[in-house]
């Protein structure tokens, strides 16, 4: 849906930039319509099921890396097509006559392509155009990220333990549905309907109609509640580690097969939720993946954990904790652990 309407409509708004036709009126007038295109988009959007209501509107001008639709807004696309005409024209010896034209009615204060240059540009004139244009896509992705930001809940993934670069790589890929995404969007913002929302614990109570211990949020029910705990959270963790899994081995040259726990070739040796024998016992032996090249003498232990951007740090601090400080310390405890015997240390020798 986005590249198509990048294609298409955003394409459509660059051919009129591009044609004589549109300087017949005022620059401010075209650039107003080209906002009204923008500020219309997220109603579509929600009309058609894409985004939640009154989701974050800066977000899906926002890149698919950064973490969003990756939108192209008009307003943005219209100023650089007029910049980059005027960066044609001044590059081609055979334009000089069609260049002293314009000039000559931009000093005359009536509409040119001259005098639409020096109105976006402003007080960046004796710049570069090329520079011009790399400042203008800069800034705008600056604001939108700026305004992003703004909004406390939906900004929360905005994190530097986050790369959204990798993050979002199923959204660059497009292989989910558009409700799926705006569920997922949804649940990042804070826009789903939970009992912890004021217009629904006005009538009802606001903990979990699950586990009726916490405060029904978005981020409870996908990582803290424990009626789910066991259903949806280990199916999710599967699927997670099935994928990773299959990437790994087929990276690796191999065929990849669901009930298959080992593969192994002359290079690489890959095992799926297997526990590692050791001649120390451990209680925390059984990564979720054991990737070893064996021409490098490179032993991978990965360890999948799903969980929300508020518990980033401490479930990483927790699986670091089972595998590399010590394997029979309780996982839960996070502050009286000491070093002993672990997997990581096991491996080395």
């Amino acid at each position: 849906m986005t590249d198509a309407y990048n294609q298409k409509v955003i394409g459509k708004i660059r051919c009129l930039s591009n044609c004589g036709i549109t300087y017949q009126g005022r620059l401010e007038e075209q650039i107003a319509r080209a906002k009204e295109i923008d500020n219309a988009l997220s109603a579509d959007l929600w009309k058609h099921k894409v985004r939640e209501y009154k989701s974050c509107v800066a977000r899906q001008f926002v890149p698919t890396d950064k973490g969003e639709l990756g939108f192209m807004k008009a307003e943005t696309v219209m100023k650089d097509t007029i910049l980059s005409n005027w960066e044609y024209i001044c590059t081609k010896p055979e334009l000089e006559l069609v260049k002293t034209q314009a000039e000559v009615l931009g000093r005359q204060s009536k509409r040119s392509l001259y005098k639409d240059y020096l109105s976006i540009a402003k007080d960046k004139v004796d710049k570069p155009i090329k520079a011009l244009r790399s400042d203008l896509k800069r800034d705008a992705k600056d604001n939108e990220t700026k305004e992003w930001k703004l909004r406390t809940t939906s900004s929360s993934i905005l994190n530097e333990e986050i790369c959204l670069k990798d993050s979002f790589l199923w959204m660059r890929r497009g292989h989910l549905g558009k409700e799926t995404v705006r569920i997922i969007m949804g649940c990042q913002e804070g826009h789903l309907f939970t009992n912890s929302k004021a217009k629904t614990s006005r009538k009802t109570s606001n903990m979990c109609r699950k586990c009726s211990q916490y405060r029904e949020t978005e981020d409870h029910i996908l990582t803290g509640c424990s009626f789910w705990r066991n259903l949806l959270m280990v199916s999710r963790h599967d699927n997670i580690v099935q994928y990773i899994s299959h990437e790994i081995i087929k990276l690796c040259g191999m065929i990849f097969d669901k009930k298959t726990k080992v593969y192994e070739n002359e290079e690489y040796h890959v095992s799926v939720d297997l526990p590692v024998r050791t001649q120390a016992q451990l209680m925390y032996n059984k990564p979720d993946i054991v990737w070893i090249e064996k021409m490098k003498k490179k032993i991978f232990v990965i360890e999948i954990s799903v969980t929300g951007v508020k518990r980033l740090q401490i479930q990483e601090k927790r699986e670091r904790q089972k595998y590399e400080v010590n394997g029979n310390h309780p996982e839960d405890d996070l502050t009286n652990c000491v070093r002993g015997n672990n997997l990581i240390m096991a491996l080395k020798k």
